[in-house]
């Protein structure tokens, strides 16, 4: 199943234009949100990608927009990166691609938090990730 492109390009180099190419997304994706109502939150851990989280209502429903970074298109196949995505989420270990653009992506915001040594040493926990784990290795 294709994923529709947008003819938008989002300036990931300052916050407005950030802000106000995820706005262009959005209309899109969450037309029915109020779109002057919207809440962003920045994610700063990546090395290349600019990525923004967007919401209306909830903070856990938010909607992520990841801008790639300048000239990764050179070492990274964007087409089978988004292949790779449709085929993982239609196996319930990924979230769901809403959207590409001209220079990113917009998909689903999974929440969760990061493991600390104590949670991967729970039983119960270690159990549900290896159990992931064992889920994802088994898609073709």
């Amino acid at each position: 199943q294709m994923v529709v492109t947008l003819a938008v390009t989002v300036d990931g180099a300052t916050e407005e234009g950030l802000q106000a190419g995820a706005r262009q997304v959005l209309q899109h994706v969450r037309p029915h949100w109020q779109h002057h109502d919207l809440h962003f939150k920045r994610y700063t851990s990546g090395v290349t990608n600019t990525l923004v989280g967007v919401w209306c209502e909830s903070e856990n429903q938010q909607v992520l927009v990841r801008v790639y970074g300048n000239n990764t298109h050179l070492f990274i196949d964007r087409q089978q990166e988004i292949y790779t995505m449709k085929v993982v989420q239609e196996a319930g270990c990924g979230p769901e691609v809403f959207a590409a653009f001209t220079n990113g992506l917009c998909y689903a915001y999974t929440p969760g938090m990061p493991l600390t040594f104590r949670d991967v040493t729970n039983e119960a926990v270690w159990r549900a990730v290896t159990s992931r784990a064992a889920s994802f290795h088994k898609i073709q």
